[in-house]
């Protein structure tokens, strides 16, 4: 029932009169159509995973309206130009959600967003310093605040958050690949092998000496949507940055991002701010 569900849709999305209307001379008929487009795009994404979407309607239906709006006929297919947006506009829809979940709905100020990013720089400098009370002695007289404070902000850094638009996750929340959902339609895993092809080629930009680390996080923060789709495993596997012995460690829970931190002889800190930076160019450019 369900793929009959998104066949219908897909079939009215692609057959739609909407994009053969002239906006300003048939603007009562492209109107009409428009309407038509945002429902039928709407049931599209409900009858591949209800669950999954049912309450991100309104979401759904401001990103079709802007598709529609921006859309180049010139540029490709629709409905794939859709699946683009929707699956980044769901990433952001998400990071939100969990941001009420675990901040009560509360967003970083501005002052706030500069201190994380300056204890981030601070706390690179001492990741090899596993006292954590000299730790944030450090950084609180660096910064000029108190203690009390330089905890507030590791807690914050540590927990998802949102400003303005940018999400951040932490180590439990989505990553870049995010948008693999349990469906496994064609523009979902072709969007998906894409990604990875991107990951190696900013992996081959690392130095040698960051490999190791790199290569071992990013294994371990993919290895579960890598075990929901055999394909995606396949495809993985042809890639350098690839790491079978993590993969089958975290197969069977026996790995985290703390042991291969200490594993490659960095602080835990240090390690997910360098997967954050890592993970932020290849979501940068997917955007």
């Amino acid at each position: 029932m369900i793929n009959e569900g998104k066949e219908k849709y897909e079939q009215l999305i692609l057959s739609s009169p909407l994009f053969s209307l002239d906006k300003e001379k048939e603007c009562i008929a492209y109107k009409r159509e428009a309407m038509k487009m945002v429902e039928y795009l709407y049931c599209y994404l409900i009858s591949i995973n209800e669950n999954k979407y049912i309450e991100y309607g309104l979401e759904i239906s401001e990103t079709a309206k802007r598709c529609i709006n921006n859309y180049d006929k010139n540029s490709g297919d629709f409905l794939s130009y859709f699946n683009a947006a929707w699956a980044k506009e769901y990433r952001r829809a998400l990071g939100k959600k969990q941001v009420e979940q675990f901040r009560c709905g509360m967003h970083v100020t501005e002052d706030d967003q500069l201190l994380v990013n300056k204890y981030l720089k601070f706390i690179d400098k001492y990741s090899g310093e596993y006292d954590e009370v000299k730790v944030v002695s450090a950084i609180a007289e660096a910064l000029c605040i108190t203690c009390e404070r330089v905890k507030e902000i590791m807690t914050l850094n540590n927990i998802s958050f949102v400003s303005g638009d940018a999400c951040n996750d932490d180590e439990d929340s989505g990553t870049v690949f995010d948008f693999i959902g349990e469906e496994k339609d064609f523009d979902t895993q072709y969007e998906a092998e894409d990604t990875l092809a991107c990951i190696e080629r900013e992996y081959q930009k690392l130095q040698q000496r960051q490999k190791k680390l790199i290569s071992q996080l990013i294994t371990f923060k993919i290895s579960d949507f890598l075990q929901e789709s055999e394909q995606l495993l396949e495809e993985a596997k042809k890639y350098s940055f690839f790491n079978v012995e993590i993969y089958d460690l975290s197969k069977q829970g026996q790995i985290n991002a703390r042991v291969i931190a200490i594993r490659c002889g960095v602080s835990e800190q240090s390690a997910s701010r360098s997967i954050k930076t890592f993970f932020e160019r290849i979501k940068n450019k997917n955007d």
